[in-house]
């Protein structure tokens, strides 16, 4: 019998990778490696330009092509062309032909909005393009070599792609997250400016309302009136109150026009090239205040109509916020924007902007129709009855206007004598004895000074001596028959006797006596006896008091009406219970000037017989001049001020 033979077991078969297989594995897990590196940088990223620069880092290491570069579209708004960007060598020896390739496939793929592969015209070279998604334009470009496969660059761009992507959506949902806060604080900033009673408080509230919610920075508000052409400063963060006068606000006016006019928010210093246009005021502005860094946001109406603008300045804090915010606490709103950038800021404001324009608007229209509301009012105020007795004291005050009333002149006035009369000395002496002092009355040939007369008499003296022995010589030549010396001896004793006449004269006058009845009015010497006087020396003036001159001081723009005649009534500060009356008995035709006014002198004389006026009393005078319209005499200096001003 024939056994079966037992068969032998089959060894199983091991699968032995290959090398190429070995190393795309390990190279697989480098790639994995890798990207878990690269995707943390991508997405920590805050722009778009550090999410480009970590991008060009790892095509620059992780990558077999040969050339790589990012490609940007020409901006015709700012003038700037097109241009390719190395990532790894400098593109300036590049030839035109390969330049050409390399921006047709970048419009190619962008056109296409997808991944592109072509074939250099170069031999040997494929270009590969990649569109980076909502990125205006820009592109990813490799060049490779065709004896290989450049399905490494491919995957690496694909990844790269992935990766815009997720930081794409991870951006969106950070500017969506800000979005939802900004909405929050806006909200509370509109509520603040709701309850505010005017525009004025308002833009005053909604200024220290952006502030907090900016982190505390200077936060201005303009307003533009409707139906105005300029928009004006209406509030400052920590300021009270603006001056409408000063430099700053000049240069915050002026960036108020240059923001609206560019229609468009601005920051400077501008954060890219596409944004530097039309920003001088806002570069002296801050160079004027020092800031760091300026945003303006304008507030615009659907329709385009302006209403306002919002201009934030970083770098000077103000130190009575800092104290207002450290006893005051924010809002949860509040403190979830602080610390905003200028790029934060403008996108908040721009965020807002609607709501604030809104806002700004329905106040603008109340204000508006405040003057409305106040015609309605006196619409329903204004009855049949009443408007009959409104029209009936209207009737009344123009017939009273009409009432023909005399028009008074008020003038000042002061008192002067009629006549001045002066002593003085009256041949050269020395003052020996003084009797009287200003304010002293005195009668006609009283004593008031008497001169030292001992010089006098001593000449005297010499001169009588001398008239002797004059005589006697003259004898002598009349007795020695020598007629012509004693001729001559005669004249001698002629002048002689003239001086000793004249010093008997003087030595008869020594006494000063007052020539009229009056008030010694200057001339106080009692202090100055035994002075040397000479002659011609004024020593006392004195004045009548029985009668007085009026001198009134009529304004320029009365002399027309005041003529000689006319009464005035006059009202002494020293008498104010005994007016004086008069009539003008001459004007001064030549105007003077008298504490910086130009006025005429008009004069009237007046009875003293009391004797209680005295010369340079002061008061009130009223001339009487003809009767005109009560309408006139009220309102004729300022209609004729105003015609003046207008120039009629």
């Amino acid at each position: 019998m024939q056994g079966n033979v037992p068969t032998p077991p089959v060894a199983p078969r091991i699968a032995i990778p290959s090398a190429g297989a070995v190393f795309g594995a390990i190279r697989n897990r480098a790639t994995d490696e890798t990207w878990r590196q690269l995707r943390p940088r991508v997405l920590e990223a805050t722009c778009r330009e550090s999410m480009l620069t970590t991008i060009s880092s790892y095509l620059e290491n992780h990558t077999d092509a040969v050339l790589t570069a990012w490609y940007f579209p020409a901006a015709t708004a700012q003038g700037t062309p097109e241009r390719i960007e190395s990532l790894m060598c400098p593109m300036d020896g590049l030839d035109t032909a390969l330049r050409q390739d390399l921006k047709s496939t970048a419009e190619a793929a962008i056109q296409s909005q997808q991944m592109m592969s072509r074939a250099s015209a170069r031999p040997g070279f494929r270009i590969l393009a990649a569109p980076l998604p909502q990125s205006e334009g820009q592109c990813i470009l490799a060049i490779t070599e065709t004896h290989r496969s450049g399905s490494e660059a491919i995957s690496q761009i694909s990844l790269i792609l992935s990766a815009v992507h997720e930081w794409q959506a991870v951006h969106e949902l950070r500017r969506s997250q800000q979005e939802v806060m900004a909405v929050a604080a806006i909200a509370e900033v509109v509520a603040a400016v709701q309850q505010a009673d005017d525009v004025d408080a308002a833009c005053s509230r909604m200024a220290e309302e952006l502030s907090r919610c900016f982190g505390n920075v200077r936060t201005c508000v303009g307003l533009q009136p409707t139906g105005g052409h300029d928009c004006r400063l209406k509030a400052i963060s920590g300021q009270k109150h603006v001056d409408s006068f000063s430099e700053q606000t000049r240069f915050l006016e002026s960036v108020f026009l240059e923001s609206l006019t560019r229609r468009s928010a601005s920051v400077w210093p501008p954060l890219d090239d596409q944004n530097r246009h039309s920003l001088l005021a806002h570069r002296q502005l801050a160079e004027h205040d020092e800031c760091d860094a300026i945003v303006s946001v304008p507030l615009l109406r659907d329709d385009g109509q302006r209403v306002g603008c919002i201009v934030v300045m970083f770098g000077r804090p103000e130190a009575d916020m800092a104290e207002d915010e450290t006893d005051s606490e924010s809002t949860p709103a509040a403190s979830a924007v602080e610390a905003m950038s200028p790029l934060d800021v403008e996108r908040f404001v721009r965020a807002g902007s609607g709501s604030l324009i809104g806002c700004l608007c329905v106040l603008q229209k109340l204000a508006d129709s405040r003057w409305l509301n106040v015609r309605a009012t006196i619409r329903r105020w204004m009855t049949r009855k009443r408007k009959q007795a409104i029209l009936t004291t209207v009737f009344l005050l123009c017939a009273a206007m009409c009432v023909p009333v005399q028009y008074k002149v008020s003038c000042e006035a002061e008192l002067q004598p009629v006549e001045r009369r002066f002593v003085a000395a009256p041949f050269d002496a020395s003052l020996e004895e003084c009797f009287v002092e200003p304010g002293d009355t005195v009668e006609a040939d009283q004593l008031m000074a008497r001169l030292d007369g001992r010089e006098i008499r001593w000449e005297l003296a010499g001169v009588q001596a001398d008239l002797n022995r004059a005589n006697k010589q003259r004898n002598t030549h009349i007795s020695h028959r020598e007629f012509g010396e004693a001729e001559i001896a005669l004249y001698e004793i002629e002048r002689l006797q003239s001086r000793a006449d004249l010093l008997a004269d003087r030595s008869d006058h020594l006494e000063l006596r007052s020539p009229v009845a009056g008030i010694v009015v200057s001339g106080d010497h009692r202090e100055a006896e035994g002075v040397p006087l000479k002659m011609g020396d004024s020593l006392f003036e004195i004045a009548p008091l029985d009668r007085m001159i009026i001198e009134v001081s009529v304004p320029e723009e009365d002399i027309r009406h005041v003529v000689e005649g006319q009464t005035v009534f006059v009202q002494l500060d020293a008498m104010p219970e005994s007016p004086v009356e008069a009539r003008i008995a001459r004007v001064h035709p030549k105007a003077e000037l008298r504490e910086n006014e130009n006025i005429f002198v008009a004069e009237a004389e007046i009875e003293n017989t009391d004797g209680v006026m005295r010369p340079g009393m002061k008061g009130d005078a009223k001339i009487s001049t003809r009767r005109r319209p009560l309408g006139w005499n009220l309102f004729h200096k300022p209609v004729a001020y105003l015609m003046g001003r207008m120039g009629w």
